[in-house]
């Protein structure tokens, strides 16, 4: 009998390996899933990545542009100033965090080269202003620099050429001159305008209330002529005024200014109006009469020499008439333009026919002081692209400090006087004995010589023994004398002669004697000066002289380089400082050309030394020493001073004029706009 194996069994197996095929299939989907999970994780990740790059770049670009705009910014802050300076430069810097800018911020810095530039005076001018810009949006950052190179101008021009020059409606920048005082005081400007000019038109004008005409002269209504029109303008301390004129025609202009600063309350200008508000003619002159070949500050024929100038100190300012309005023609009449100055100005607009024609000296009062002028600014220059070529201004000025005495001026004096004595005495041994003086004195140190004569021999020859001392008597008169060399026998009694050191003076006429002074007068030896006065030289006694001699009493001049003064406080200045270039207003006497006032001794309001003497002929008696801009002149009631021009050969027609000031006592500074111009930004590697 055969056995069958039981179903149950075989049914088990073959449910376990279904099962085990089921959860390999599991696993499968698992690790399947798992993959799916894994990738899309990883993918939503470098998604999330990208997302986050694009957005960190977009903000990078952002914060470049920032910083662009941040340079931007700056480079306008550095164009819109009239003048560079370190503070302008580093103005431009902003606060910690910078200001917002759409969803960033900008920083902004500067720093100038040299760290301490521009402003005029001592300053030197600034050469570069490195900005740095960094804009900031999120988390990114972006820095720029850019090296902006600073240059300057000194004037501007108008081609008529390429622009209207008429300046007929709103002022192009091109014509327009800005000038900023960087002093703590306040400045005057002069701005010097020059145009060519053809046919009867009338030049120029500036109608600006504090654009104060000074002169306005043509040299012609011809072909080639020039206009030139000089404005001042006061300028308060740290404050700046941008002029511009007006031309009735289309013409060729340049213009050039200068900035005449003062210390304390700064400079005023001169002349009649002085005390009240400036109006044309009140500081200036000029004379455009065209009857003949030339006017007084005008040439049509470009000559260079015998132009003339009024007296500018002369005339009572209560009298006195200015003309106020220019005209062809015109003659400025006011007199007293230059009173009380301290700086004279020169203004002067030459037609040109090139760029590098202009002025090589200018010389004032040339039959007298000489006055050679120093050149303040010329435009334009051979560097000037794009200038017109057939015009030019400059500016020019001398400055000497003010000064004016009362009108007791004197140096030397008038006396009765004499030196050395005649007397009768007899001498014994080492002993002479003086029974009477008939003319003189007798000092100690009296030169004695013996007639001898008769049995008595000449034992002293002349000038031989000298008075060491009076013993007895009357002083200077009769009496006992010792002598410095003994007699070999006794003379017995004669008319004997000292000759004398000391100038015994009985009467003073008029004037002082000082140190230093030559006296010259009937018997003097030629060469003898003071060496020591009695009280201020102005009194009876014995003076010094450095020549030995006996003269009788006579008339003695003396003169020299002491100037008295006397009559209370001295109107002007009181004291004249050293160096002061002077000459005699009024009064008797002169003082030699190129006259200054002595450092040493220290100058007094009464008693100063001037570097060139006086002699008898030339002494001052009742004058008026006058220094400033007075000095400058010849003076009288009808003087005329002249100057004259030396010019380059391209230079004919030209027309000028002339300003005076009183306060300048810093160094004038010519008037410059700055120009920018960068170099291209760059990125720092970070």
């Amino acid at each position: 009998m055969r056995l069958k194996s039981p179903p149950t069994k075989r049914r088990t197996h073959d449910g376990a390996r279904s099962a085990q095929r089921g959860f390999v299939v599991v696993v499968v989907m698992l690790f399947l899933i798992a993959t799916v999970i894994v990738s899309l994780a990883l993918m939503l990740r470098i998604s999330s990545n990208n997302v986050v790059d694009s957005d960190r770049q977009n903000d990078s670009t952002a914060a470049f542009f920032l910083a662009e705009s941040g340079l931007d910014k700056g480079r306008a802050a550095l164009a819109l100033a009239t003048s560079l300076t370190d503070t302008v430069c580093t103005g431009v810097t902003t606060p910690p965090g910078g200001y917002a800018v759409g969803r960033g911020a900008v920083t902004l810095s500067g720093v100038s080269t040299p760290a301490t530039c521009g402003g005029g005076g001592t300053n030197p001018a600034c050469t570069s202003c490195a900005l740095t810009a960094t804009g900031t949006v999120k988390q990114a950052t972006r820095t720029l620099a850019f090296a902006v190179n600073l240059g300057s101008t000194n004037g501007t021009a108008c081609n008529a050429t390429n622009m209207n020059c008429t300046n007929s409606t709103a002022p192009p920048p091109t014509w327009r001159l800005n000038l900023q005082n960087f002093y703590s005081t306040p400045a005057i400007a002069l701005f010097s305008l020059a145009a060519r000019r053809q046919g009867n038109n009338t030049g120029a004008n500036c109608t600006n209330p504090a654009c104060a005409v000074e002169w306005n002269i043509n040299t012609s209504n011809g072909i080639n002529s020039v206009g030139s029109m000089g404005n001042a303008v006061p300028i308060p301390a740290g404050g700046s005024y941008a002029i511009y004129q007006t031309l009735t025609s289309n013409y060729d202009l340049a213009e050039v200014g200068a900035l005449f600063p003062g210390s304390g309350t700064g400079p005023t200008l001169t002349g009649k109006y002085s005390a009240g508000k400036p109006v044309a003619g009140s500081a200036a002159y000029w004379n455009d009469d065209q009857g003949g070949n030339d006017g007084g500050t005008i040439a049509k024929a470009g000559s260079t020499s015998g132009f003339f100038t009024n007296d500018g100190t002369w005339t009572n300012p209560a009298s006195d008439i200015c003309t106020t309005a220019p005209a062809p023609s015109s003659h400025q009449a006011c007199t007293n333009w230059c009173y009380g100055g301290d700086t004279l100005v020169y203004g002067f607009a030459g037609s040109a026919a090139s760029l590098s024609d202009g002025l090589s000296a200018v010389n004032f009062d040339t039959g007298g002081q000489n006055i050679s002028l120093t050149q303040v600014a010329k435009f334009p220059t051979a560097t000037i692209a794009g200038a017109p070529t057939d015009v030019y201004s400059e500016v020019w000025y001398a400055r000497n400090p003010d000064y004016l005495s009362n009108a007791t001026a004197s140096s030397g004096g008038v006396v009765t006087g004499s030196m050395g004595s005649t007397f009768v005495a007899s001498i014994a041994s080492a002993t002479m004995t003086v029974s009477a003086v008939t003319t003189g004195v007798l000092h100690v140190g009296d030169l004695v010589s013996c007639n001898g004569g008769g049995a008595c021999p000449a034992v002293l020859g002349p000038g031989t023994a000298s008075i060491l001392a009076q013993t007895s008597g009357t002083t200077g008169g009769a009496g006992a004398y010792t002598l410095s060399a003994p007699c070999v026998s006794n003379c017995g009694s004669r008319n004997d002669k000292a000759s004398s050191v000391k100038l015994e003076v009985t009467a003073v006429a008029n004037g002082y004697l000082s140190i230093g002074d030559t006296v010259t007068g009937t018997g003097v030896t030629a060469g003898t000066t003071v060496t020591a006065i009695v009280g201020a030289g102005n009194v009876t006694g014995a003076y010094g002289v450095s020549v030995a001699q006996n003269v009788p009493s006579t008339a003695i001049t003396a003169a020299g380089s002491t100037i008295h003064v006397t009559g209370g406080v001295v109107p002007s200045s009181g004291i004249p400082a050293s160096a002061t270039l002077v000459s005699v207003r009024s009064g008797t006497g002169t003082v030699a050309a190129g006259t200054t006032v002595l450092a040493s001794p220290a100058p007094t309001a009464t008693l100063f030394k001037i570097s060139t003497a006086t002699t008898s002929a030339t002494r001052l008696v009742g004058a008026t020493i006058c220094g400033g801009t007075c000095a400058f002149f010849e003076h009288g009631a009808s003087a005329t001073t002249s100057f004259n021009v030396t010019k380059s050969g391209g230079t004919g027609y030209w027309g000028s004029g002339f300003l005076c000031l009183k306060g300048v006592d810093l160094t004038p500074q010519v008037v410059t706009s700055s120009s920018t111009a960068g170099s291209g930004w760059t990125e720092p590697v970070q």
